[in-house]
């Protein structure tokens, strides 16, 4: 048996500025074949993670009453989740975008000696995809506006960042710092 309490007012706030930063990231995923186009794409790449990163410091408050037990998820919310189908799409439309410019990147760090830089580059499709999913899976379940819904998709933000989308930003806060910084030389 889980226990369960609705959020105090200040989590809900914090919730919902961390969400929108999130919102803002995932509709930027969701657009890649138009924001790649665009001027700068590594240079608002890295300000949106950037700022998801500085709002995910916020979220290590809310939850403390949860971390142990998580709330029994109700079937809705599981429906809610990106899906297989969805988090393929997203993946191959990122990679098909971004597959130039990584292999490109992958193959001067590999030239230069740095073979595990090259490596890491070329995973930042799959560090942008895991971190839409959960993501963009928390923001729904959120949405739905029940306290239970938001105690879940809070649990679930908690629990990520300090487990699975937590590493899969910082890897590509670095990686996209790299190729904007010192590849792309802005």
């Amino acid at each position: 048996m889980s226990r369960f309490e609705p959020l105090h007012r200040e989590d809900v706030a914090t919730m919902v500025a961390f969400l929108q930063v999130a919102k803002d990231y995932c509709d930027f995923i969701e657009n890649i074949e138009t924001e790649y186009s665009q001027p700068y794409f590594y240079e608002r790449l890295f300000r949106l993670l950037f700022r998801l990163a500085g709002r995910s410091e916020t979220l290590f408050d809310i939850c403390a009453f949860t971390v142990e037990l998580k709330p029994q998820e109700d079937k809705e919310f599981h429906e809610l989740r990106v899906n297989t189908k969805e988090t393929q799409d997203i993946s191959r439309r990122l990679h098909t975008q971004l597959k130039p410019d990584l292999d490109a990147a992958k193959v001067e760090l590999e030239e230069s000696g740095e073979n595990d830089e090259g490596h890491r580059i070329w995973m930042l499709w799959d560090d942008l995809v895991d971190l839409y999913r959960d993501l963009r899976s928390a923001e729904r379940v959120w949405n739905l506006g029940s306290d239970i819904a938001r105690v879940d998709a809070a649990w679930d933000l908690n629990w990520g960042l300090a487990n699975h989308w937590g590493r899969h930003l910082v890897l590509s806060l670095r990686t996209v710092q790299l190729l904007h910084f010192e590849m792309h030389k802005p």
